[in-house]
């Protein structure tokens, strides 16, 4: 194997003899992989690591270096988070999916009410004070925040209710309308008219009907989440004006308001319209770094986050269009000294410098793993020495399930789509 193939698949890394010794706990409560990933990287620098996630399906459970796993209820979501918290005592909390971002804030006000301090001090520690919740939960609190520390973002009108349309066309069209409380590209709907602007508005503010709770409930594992997600099916709803450029982001890893390490990627693939990137080139992106330094250093954030951005396809300005207060992807990505978001927090944790480390690959361009369903490649119509394809390749279960799995359907969900003959899985 010549060295540039070498270079495209995921080796162990080279951390192991770091022995940072902190406990490090993990929340999550769908079955994403990128919980699982950070973890890997976490261990292999001598952490103890835990994570809070559901009881079947998750990729956590087939991976050895996750040292402990709590079983995530959706139907009493802040009593499994206390519980976990309480045996693990973690000196680190990292949520890595939004509804996790949103139980930690609510955990934080209930023990604070409970004379629980210990915990509410614990969350503060990992993800900043309490003041920046409201902000960093929300869209255009955020954005007007961002604006006021001179970030350039789109025109952008809070829909608070109908009223608001007529303000938002004014910004001209197409708009795209965003629902908080959503992600991975769903509650976004882009309007090209005024009774298209309509329509967004109504199919976000309005709760989808009995029938399809029913189905839900019957095809899919996670009752309790769908429960609370249709109960509170009333989100804020933003319009920004329309940015004709490419998607972009940055990951960060933060201290008290500043920035520890940073990574700027640009999208070059996307999974769907406007889905997640699939395959990302590395960039210096110093505008998205200087708009996460403000921002962290305005609401004091610790932990990690990831800012999205649009960057003009006319002029190559980067218009910030929202924020990840949570693990994002590029985050489990170890690219060297200042890049190494683990590495750098965990080196402050201790107070000591950051190690020096090793980037995984020189390459620039990477491709995510699992590839999306119904693509021949991890990174279609690019040659194969091109891109460096980060695939845990000494993780076979883990592995296996990514790629032959629809996790969040049950048993009924899954016969039925087998019947249908559809493929809800990655190749």
């Amino acid at each position: 194997m010549s060295t540039m193939k070498a270079d495209r698949i995921a080796a162990p890394t080279q951390y192991a003899q770091l022995g940072f010794g902190l406990r490090v706990l993990l929340t999550d409560s769908k079955r994403w992989a990128v919980g699982v990933r950070i973890g890997m990287v976490f261990a292999e620098m001598g952490c103890e690591v835990g994570i809070l996630c559901p009881p079947e399906g998750h990729p956590a459970h087939t991976v050895s270096s996750i040292h402990r796993r709590f079983r995530y209820d959706g139907f009493k979501p802040l009593a499994s988070l206390e519980s976990a918290i309480e045996e693990f005592r973690p000196d680190l909390i990292l949520p890595t999916c939004d509804r996790g971002v949103m139980h930690l804030h609510r955990l934080h006000g209930q023990a604070r009410a409970q004379g629980k301090h210990w915990i509410a001090n614990c969350i503060e520690r990992s993800l900043g004070p309490a003041e920046s919740f409201p902000v960093v939960a929300n869209r255009y609190p955020l954005l007007k925040l961002a604006r006021e520390e001179g970030i350039r973002i789109p025109e952008t009108i809070a829909l608070r209710d109908q009223s608001d349309l007529p303000a938002a066309e004014a910004l001209g069209l197409p708009l795209v309308v965003k629902a908080d409380g959503t992600w991975g590209g769903c509650g976004v709907l882009v309007a090209h008219t005024a009774a298209e602007l309509r329509q967004a508005w109504l199919a976000l503010r309005s709760r989808r009907g009995t029938p399809w709770l029913l189905k839900e409930l019957a095809l899919n594992r996670d009752r309790g989440n769908t429960v609370h997600d249709w109960k509170n099916a009333r989100p804020t709803l933003i319009a920004q004006a329309w940015v004709d450029g490419r998607p972009a982001n940055c990951a960060v890893a933060c201290w008290e308001g500043k920035i520890l390490a940073g990574i700027s990627v640009e999208a070059v693939t996307t999974n769907g319209e406007r889905g997640p990137a699939s395959v990302i080139e590395v960039v210096e992106g110093e505008e998205m770094m200087l708009a996460a330094e403000r921002i962290a250093r305005r609401l004091r954030l610790s932990g990690f986050f990831g800012l999205d951005f649009m960057v003009e396809r006319a002029t190559g300005a980067a218009y910030l269009i929202e924020m990840n207060p949570r693990c994002t992807q590029p985050c489990s990505l170890p690219l060297g000294r200042g890049r190494n978001l683990p590495a750098a927090i965990c080196a402050r944790l201790v107070d000591e410098p950051e190690p020096e480390t090793s980037p995984v690959t020189e390459l620039t361009r990477i491709a995510y793993f699992p590839k999306p369903a119904g693509s021949s490649a991890p990174a279609a119509d690019l040659p194969a020495w091109s891109y460096y394809y980060d695939v845990p390749s000494n993780q076979q279960n883990f592995i296996r399930q990514l790629l032959h799995q629809w996790p969040e359907r049950g048993k009924i969900g899954l016969w039925l789509d087998r019947e249908r003959g559809i493929d809800r899985g990655y190749r």
